[in-house]
């Protein structure tokens, strides 16, 4: 059997995206459709949330507000934010950006936003933190074990 030139068209870009693939890492695990585009599947978000730098460990959990916030500055802008900030309230406007960002960035097309949702609360859930928690824990390291707080407060309180 013979090949057609459609036949080595179709090997000659199956040999470039497996050469190229071996130079993009990460970006070679996405799935990708017949025409090269990468698949809309919570895989490949997630995939894309676990590697890509502006997404990597941009959501965590906060259990004493119970809800999703952002350790660090977006990529996208975001009005009174500045890069210092941490615990940034995420928001449904952050959400669209998050999916813009995706679009944009990986050319991946499709509007299933429960997906995004998924993949972001989940991604949050990886980090829990509570941040009273964390201050108390801080406090007793500076803490000398001097009772005499101890006595202040019983004698305060009674």
């Amino acid at each position: 059997m013979t090949n057609t030139p459609l036949d080595d068209l179709k090997q000659a870009q199956k040999s470039n995206i497996i050469a190229d693939e071996r130079f993009q890492g990460w970006k070679s695990r996405l799935s990708r459709t017949d025409a090269g585009s990468v698949r809309y599947n919570y895989q490949n978000i997630k995939l894309i949330f676990d590697n890509d730098p502006n997404l990597a460990k941009l959501m965590a959990f906060d259990a004493f507000a119970g809800m999703e916030v952002m350790t660090k500055k977006p990529v996208w802008n975001r009005p009174n934010v500045s890069s210092e900030k941490t615990r940034i309230p995420f928001t449904d406007d952050d959400e669209v950006q998050v999916r813009n960002y995706i679009r944009e960035t990986y050319g991946m097309t499709g509007d299933n936003t429960k997906l995004f949702a998924d993949v972001i609360k989940g991604k949050a859930l990886e980090q829990v933190f509570n941040p009273v928690i964390s201050h108390l824990n801080e406090c007793r390291k500076h803490w000398d074990a001097n009772s005499e707080l101890i006595h202040s407060y019983n004698a305060i309180w009674g």
